[in-house]
């Protein structure tokens, strides 16, 4: 906890900050189906120059960045170089190595300048003076004794308090060119350059290696996980089998960064020939995600995240629980619904029909259609088929053969847009301009004239009570007992584009609508909830839950998620901002539009996953348990009275008249902040939560002397919840 005093001419106040944490589920997908968001920075977004060599995330969070153009430390927003401060000499600026101490401190490797070490903004440089008789370091590792290993150029040496010493060979041979150092689970440390060797209790074991002298210099190892030791060198990929290194024909170029990230995937990144992955003995190559093929580094934040150094940029590469399965020759719709068959195949239907299993969206043609567009498909509990078609009604295919229902005898229209089964077996359509129900009974049709709100329906569902609801692009219509019925339901969304129904298992009513948000109808009571209350979007395609109580909700551009029984207490206390997580699009299908207002355009999977109808595909949402990242820190970056920087942690005195008074936070985090939305109330004085959305400063003005508590509330799109409060107390 961190405190400030303010005294002012005629009050004294004190300002306390409290860290406040709390989370929900963290987010994951098997690294087998992962898919990526990619996220790209050069030197217009802050990097010194382009080429990044070196990466590490030191203990407070931060992320170091050496590039050939200086050092650089980045929060998740802003860039924060390092120039002449930290660097020996003006003429020396490349960064080649970084290595995080256990400490919290950071040791830099230069070409040409030495090593320097950074700890608590005071750094301390070792060059020939302290014994580092070369200047090019190559790798710098710290050991699990704390001793600090450095290779160089010309030789290996230790950091023995404020001096270095080498580390003498063999006798008989000459000083390592040293590019890689590391160390493995028993504790020996693998040197690697012009030679490869191990040392463990001070005993050297020098290895041979595949191929000629020039190809195999070493650039990289790792010790992966299941005991293996890999070695990158300029030929190729080798792997310790028994007491030989070979080599892997996959890998034909230079190894110049290795990384086993937290999955159990290891990462090998090339010198020309881009970025691979290699898992349960496959090698995937993953240019695509990349904007150079030359990788120089790769490291795994504390979040789980993959940052890659290149050539020409920096990357974050961040997994999503969102695959999309595209479709053979693209949507080119101007809708798309998606359906489950019953046998584990799903049915999409867009410019054509496609039915998905496992995983892959294959062409689909109703031999006994061949001239029908279809826009949406239906299996009723009888396991037949009811297809909707875009202008020729609707077909039911039976056993027995094809039955085909059109207007004007059976529908009030040959435009389909939703199917409904009753539990009585009657089955309701919605078309283009009304409703008709096809059952035992014969056929009714539905028109404005008959009752219907609006001639044009989006939606249909049946409650407990047996119920039909009808969404209209003008409002709700309710059928109870062979009659339409007036509600405060009906009352509310009477102007209302309604796009999707949901009952949950409390017997309360959600409506969808294309423009307002979501509506709660609860015995006679409404809720309405929009992107003030904390959803992604007003625009509501679909609504779906999945059986931990967790609803899903599409829009023109989201994919969304929240619990139900937080909604529930939402709408009757009114005292907290709704816990959203949003979903993004995998790298390549990032501007991925949703669909929505002919059903379904959303299915919950029996195994719990969701799926949804979009502009690129299916896309499939999948959810699976894993450890949860540490949550981001919250920093308090200043506070201002009238333009002036109040000092954090001295008294100062202030005017009794006060024009204008900020608070400035932020969040120090490495993953996407896209999704991150605040809140903020000064207690006696804010009657309710004030929505900043991304803003990051709270501004108030002529304040009256009195006692008042500062609070923000972060939402850290899908995985965390965080809470910082000020207060401030003041007496004459």
């Amino acid at each position: 906890m961190a405190r400030w005093k303010i005294l002012g001419k005629a009050c004294l106040a004190t300002l306390t900050v409290v860290f406040l944490l709390s989370t929900q589920r963290a987010l994951a997908l098997d690294a087998s189906q992962a898919q990526y968001t990619r996220s790209v920075w050069k030197v217009q977004d802050g990097l010194p120059e382009d080429t990044v060599q070196a990466l590490a995330e030191t203990s407070d969070g931060y992320l170091w960045i050496g590039t050939t153009g200086g050092l650089t430390r980045f929060d998740g927003t802003r860039f924060v170089l390092y120039g002449s401060n930290i660097l020996p000499s003006p003429g020396v600026n490349s960064i080649f190595c970084l290595s995080a101490s256990k400490d919290g401190s950071l040791w830099i490797g230069t070409e040409g300048g030495g090593m320097l070490h950074l700890k608590n903004n005071l750094v301390k440089s070792y060059g020939t003076p302290e014994g580092l008789t070369d200047g090019f370091v190559r790798s710098i590792l710290e050991d699990r004794h704390g001793t600090v290993w450095v290779g160089t150029d010309n030789g290996l040496y230790q950091v023995v308090g404020d001096r270095v010493k080498r580390v003498e060979m063999a006798p008989g041979m000459e000083p390592l060119a040293v590019h890689a150092i590391f160390e493995d689970r028993q504790g020996r440390i693998w040197v690697g350059g012009s030679r490869l060797l191990s040392i463990e209790n001070g005993q050297q074991h020098f290895y041979s290696l595949p191929g000629s002298y020039s190809s195999n210099r070493v650039k990289s190892i790792l010790q992966a996980a299941d005991g293996t030791v890999w070695v990158g060198t300029v030929g190729g990929l080798e792997r310790l089998v028994g007491d030989k290194f070979v080599g892997l024909a996959e890998i034909q170029s230079t190894v110049r960064t290795l990384k086993q990230t937290s999955d159990g995937t290891l990462w090998i990144g090339t010198i020309g020939n881009g970025l691979w992955t290699y898992k349960s003995g496959t090698f995937s190559l993953l240019n695509s995600l990349l904007p150079s093929n030359t990788v120089l580094n790769i490291l795994e934040d504390d979040s789980h995240q993959v940052w890659i150094g290149l050539q020409d940029a920096l990357v974050r590469l961040s997994r999503t629980p969102v695959r999309v399965v595209p479709l053979p020759g693209g949507s080119d719709a101007d809708f798309e619904t998606i359906s489950g068959n019953g046998t584990g195949s799903l049915w999409v239907v867009a410019s054509g029909v496609y039915k998905i299993s496992d995983g892959v969206a294959r062409p689909y043609r109703f031999n006994e259609l061949p001239d029908v567009r279809v826009r949406n498909i239906f299996r009723d509990r009888e396991g037949e088929l009811w297809v909707g078609t875009d202008g020729s009604g609707a077909y039911r295919m039976t056993s027995r053969g094809i039955v085909h229902y059109s207007a004007p005898r059976e529908l009030t229209n040959n435009f389909i847009r939703a199917f409904l089964e009753s539990r009585h077996g009657d089955v309701w359509i919605a078309t283009d301009e009304g409703v008709s129900r096809i059952g035992p009974q014969g056929v009714q049709k539905f028109t404005m004239k008959d009752g219907l709100v609006y001639f044009s329906t989006r939606s249909l569902l049946e409650d407990h009570g047996n119920d039909i609801w009808i969404g209209t692009d003008q409002g709700l219509s309710h059928w109870h007992r062979n009659g339409f019925v007036h509600d405060a339901a009906t009352d509310a969304l009477r102007h209302e584009k309604v796009w999707s129904i949901f009952e949950d298992p409390t017997d309360t009513l959600w409506f969808g609508t294309r423009d307002h948000g979501l509506f709660r109808y609860h015995d006679g009571s409404i809720a309405q909830f929009t992107t003030a209350q904390g959803l992604a979007s007003n625009s509501i395609y679909q609504i779906l839950e999945d059986p931990q109580r967790r609803f899903w909700l599409s829009g023109p551009n989201t994919i969304s998620s929240l619990d139900e029984p937080q909604l529930h207490q939402e709408a009757t206390t009114s005292t907290q901002h709704l816990n959203v997580s949003v979903y993004t699009m995998p790298y390549g299908a990032d501007d991925t539009q949703m669909y929505g207002g002919r059903q379904p355009s959303g299915y919950l999977d029996p195994d719990g996953s969701v799926w949804f109808a979009g502009s690129k595909g299916a896309a499939h949402v999948v959810l699976e348990s894993s450890p949860m990242p540490a949550l981001p820190r919250l920093i308090l970056e200043n506070v201002t009275l009238d333009g002036r920087n109040l000092p954090l942690s001295d008294t100062i005195e202030l005017p009794s008249h006060m024009t204008r008074l900020e608070f400035h936070y932020a969040p120090l985090s490495l993953r996407p902040q896209a999704g991150i939305r605040y809140q903020y109330k000064l207690e006696n004085f804010d009657k309710d939560w004030v929505y900043a959305g991304s803003s990051l400063i709270a501004s108030y003005t002529n304040l009256p002397a009195g006692k008042y508590r500062f609070r923000v509330t972060t939402f850290d799109d899908s995985i965390s919840l965080r809470s910082i409060a000020f207060s401030s107390a003041d007496h004459d």
